[in-house]
């Protein structure tokens, strides 16, 4: 059985709640192939993030040129990028394709509020969205990556480009019992989507949800296909959250394969 690549290019999260293991287990159990490189190194926890060092960009380099020497891409994933040269050696790999499907995570800030690309401009990563095809902002990185003083301005201006927008609402007051996401495209909504607001927080949701449309999209979707589904994984994965450490829960992706912890094999 084949299952179509996806390229991703994320920051490594040690926790596996995020990054490139979030992205991983996310294309995984959408059906996938993942093959990864590392944007950058973290030190976290299910607290929050203490330090982040972006990957030297030549080793990055190294690494795809290896990969391309014997592996097809059907798709790309882009999740943290931490500074500029990092940010520059994304734009190129997009850049030479196009023709993929490809999605961007804009991640800003962690989960529980810690920077994790300050070395990046605000508004850096919108140059990106010529040669992407869905973004998936929440209204925090919305803001930032169009540098508009609104929402509105905002989704004018990022879904001008080539890709569609689709904006998260988690972030968008958290006394409502309702989060709504929706998708934008030529400054006009192309469908809006509304779930039940799930109880805590939650460490690696964007990417999750980010990395299911990557392999939703290489395996034929629709965008408005693969935002649709790749948003019912993630919701599922969330209400299935793993309370790993003291801090957030991780989404339980392997939801539809679950595993008990007294379950063990008798080889």
């Amino acid at each position: 059985m084949t299952r179509p690549v996806i390229l991703v290019l994320s920051g490594h999260d040690p926790t596996g709640g995020a990054g490139l293991m979030a992205d991983a287990e996310a294309i995984a159990a959408n059906g996938g192939w993942p093959v990864t490189l590392a944007t950058a190194m973290t030190a976290q926890n299910t607290y929050g993030v203490e330090a982040v060092w972006p990957t030297p960009v030549a080793a990055l380099e190294r690494q795809l040129s290896a990969l391309e020497a014997d592996i097809a891409f059907d798709a790309i994933k882009i999740g943290l990028i931490a500074d500029a040269e990092v940010l520059e050696f994304v734009a190129k790999v997009l850049a030479r394709y196009s023709a993929l499907p490809s999605v961007l995570d804009p991640v800003v800030a962690s989960g529980t509020g810690q920077a994790m690309n300050s070395n990046v401009p605000p508004g850096a990563l919108r140059a990106l969205l010529d040669n992407v095809t869905l973004t998936t902002p929440n209204t925090a990185e919305l803001l930032r990556m169009s540098v508009a003083p609104d929402t509105e301005r905002a989704i004018e201006r990022l879904s001008a480009q080539n890709a569609h927008v689709l904006v998260t609402g988690t972030d968008v007051d958290p006394s409502t019992d309702r989060v709504t996401h929706s998708l934008f495209h030529a400054g006009r909504a192309i469908e809006h989507w509304s779930w039940p607001r799930l109880p805590g927080s939650y460490h690696g949701s964007g990417c999750t949800l980010a990395a299911s449309c990557a392999a939703l999209l290489a395996k034929g979707c629709s965008i408005e296909r693969a935002c649709a589904r790749a948003q019912n994984y993630t919701w599922h994965a969330l209400e299935h959250g793993i309370g790993l450490g003291g801090g957030q829960f991780m989404p339980g992706r392997f939801w539809r394969y679950p595993l008990s912890a007294t379950e063990h094999n008798d080889d």
